[in-house]
């Protein structure tokens, strides 16, 4: 039996010391103080394993938690996910409510008003910006682009290599052609008048900026090259021409806009599709006794779609290419169709009799180009450009040099 020692046993062992401390027996007090070897090994082991099962049941139920396997066959887990990832995205500290009134949320014309609303800008009573911080911007693009041209000539090389591998496409009366001139001007374009409104076409659902653009200054172009005869045989003899086409004015009112690739088809898409569309309305005009052509056009309609079906796998290919390119946001500009662009074209024919500044040369060029133009870049018409990612990217990041001046270095070698 193991003995339970108490505070009582232990008082009494010590007054019993300070009484008679020579008469005090050593055995005595040792035995009273003394207990079972096994006593405390077994309580030793039992306070460690204790506190081990202590531990585990505090790292297993508040450390960890229940590792199940997911279900992806279950719909209602998969929705769950997707509504526990997509909370964690909040709003300027607002959490996100997910509820049917979403898709309305998320329209675009309460997505504008509140921009709007935020940034303190009113469509209706703002007044017009100047942008002279912007045509800084611009005059310093235009800058070094000049300059590098001016170094590198890689404008002249690319007009080069372009006439060459446009060479083939030329009619076999018209020789090689040769730059002769190229101005790149010494001025810049002048941005003013700039005013955000919603789009007309949008219904208020997107916003867009006029801005005024004034550009005096000569942008010009000289080539040469020479008309062929080639009968009765090649080369019978050439007609050398000598041509400088120079934009010296242009003003337009220039429409800015943010937008993604859903909102706009191709042109040549929307062509074809109105070339379709008139198609089918002279279909339904036939007579309806004319039976043979009527299975001539079903024929037809088969081998296209024969021919489709055979083309498939083509066509989901760009399919998967247009919806990546319609979740991106593009930056849309056009011009409108009241813009003023003034020509100064010089033309000479001839090798010793010339002939100088044909006026009917000159009115084709300036049409050819305008038309040019005016197909690409007018209103309704418009040009996307992909706007890259804004996300800060460490092959982007870049330091500044330090530019020491002669004062700068002199004090640097002076201590």
């Amino acid at each position: 039996m193991s003995k339970n020692v108490t505070s009582q046993d232990l008082e009494s062992v010590i007054s019993r010391y300070l009484e008679n401390p020579k008469s005090f027996n050593l055995q005595t007090g040792s035995s009273i103080l003394s207990f079972h070897t096994w006593s405390f090994t077994q309580g030793f082991i039992i306070g460690q394993l204790s506190v081990i099962v202590v531990l585990i049941f505090f790292l297993r139920f508040f450390i960890f938690s229940d590792a199940r396997s997911p279900n992806p066959t279950h719909s209602l887990s998969i929705f769950s996910k997707i509504s526990q990832n997509s909370s964690i995205i909040k709003l300027g500290g607002k959490e996100r409510v997910n509820d049917v009134t979403d898709e309305q949320d998320t329209d675009s014309s309460k997505q504008l008003n509140s921009i709007l609303e935020k940034t303190y800008y009113d469509v209706d009573t703002h007044q017009p910006e100047s942008l002279d911080w912007f045509n800084v911007l611009i005059a310093q693009t235009l800058h070094q682009f000049r300059e590098e041209a001016l170094s590198k000539d890689n404008i002249v090389h690319s007009l080069n290599s372009f006439i060459q591998r446009k060479y083939e496409e030329l009619p076999d009366f018209i020789d090689s052609i040769k730059v002769t001139e190229l101005d790149i001007g010494d001025d810049f374009p002048i941005f003013s008048n700039c005013r955000i409104q919603y789009s007309p076409s949008s219904n208020k659902k997107r916003l867009e900026a006029k801005i005024d653009i004034d550009l005096s200054d000569r942008l010009a172009i000289g080539v040469e090259t020479k008309l062929l005869m080639n009968f009765p045989q090649p080369f019978t003899a050439a007609l050398p021409i000598e041509l400088t086409v120079s934009i010296v004015r242009f003003q337009a009112c220039l429409t800015v806009s943010l937008t993604n690739g859903e909102e706009f088809v191709p042109a040549d898409v929307e062509d074809d599709l109105e070339d379709k569309n008139a198609a089918s309305d002279k279909s339904h005009k036939k007579d309806a006794n004319a039976s043979d052509d009527h299975d001539s056009v079903k024929d037809d309609i088969t081998a296209n779609h024969n021919d489709d079906g055979d083309n498939a796998d083509a066509n989901d290919n760009d399919n998967a290419d247009e919806n990546n390119t319609n979740n991106s946001y593009y930056l849309m500009f056009s011009f409108s169709p009241e813009y003023k662009m003034e020509f100064d074209i010089q033309s000479l024919i001839g090798a010793r009799s010339k002939l100088e500044n044909i006026p009917k040369i000159a009115s084709v060029i300036e049409y050819q180009i305008k038309k040019w133009f005016v197909e690409r870049c007018v209103e309704p018409r418009f040009q996307f450009i992909k706007l890259p990612s804004l996300w800060p990217r460490s092959k982007n990041t870049r330091q500044e040099v330090p530019d020491f001046s002669d004062t700068d270095v002199s004090s640097l070698t002076s201590k």
